[in-house]
């Protein structure tokens, strides 16, 4: 998926420059023989540098796996993204599929701890993107008087794009989601928009 980072670039900016409404890049660390090797970049440092080259257009992933990081840092990163960009960030909600990348900087576990890990850090960020000071104690994670500032630049916050199968990531996609990725079936609209 980074095979070509000059091609990448090249997207972006003509993306944005005919009018695009928003660019976004798989978020993985490693992709494992089976999908094409291993070469990635981080992907929020990447959109970072997309967002100096371009004026209008959104950027975001599909999708950020919410259990892989820490969700407080996870928080900050976008917030920062969001105001060097103008308001332009897109968070990609997901659990994550992928145990290589999981074992491989992380800790994989089952469905459902990713899904509840995913839950539990999203309500974790929006705590930090929207209240002046969080105490969250959670199953998974923890904060003591964090405080992020700033805040994005978006109000309330960020859109969330989700993405995901299964009932209770398409549930939580209905609580949360500002924009909807549902999985490729014939006759089914890939791309849903509540905005």
């Amino acid at each position: 998926m980074f095979a070509d980072w000059k091609q990448i670039q090249t997207a972006a900016v003509e993306a944005d420059q005919l009018g695009y409404w928003g660019f976004v890049l798989p978020d993985h660390y490693m992709w494992g023989a089976d999908r094409g090797g291993n070469s990635t970049f981080e992907t929020w440092t990447a959109l970072t540098y997309l967002a100096a080259k371009t004026e209008k257009i959104r950027l975001g992933t599909l999708v950020t796996p919410i259990p892989f990081r820490p969700p407080g840092m996870l928080a900050k990163t976008v917030s920062t993204l969001d105001l060097l960009s103008n308001g332009r960030t897109i968070l990609g909600v997901g659990a994550g599929w992928s145990q290589t990348e999981f074992e491989g900087y992380s800790e994989w576990n089952s469905n459902k701890i990713r899904v509840d890990k995913t839950r539990e850090g999203l309500d974790l960020i929006l705590k930090l993107w929207t209240q002046e000071r969080v105490d969250f104690k959670g199953k998974f994670y923890h904060a003591k008087g964090a405080i992020l500032d700033p805040k994005p630049a978006q109000k309330p916050h960020p859109p969330l794009l989700f993405a995901g199968i299964g009932p209770r990531m398409l549930r939580m996609a209905g609580e949360y989601a500002d924009i909807c990725l549902i999985p490729g079936f014939p006759g089914v609209d890939n791309i849903k928009s509540r905005r």
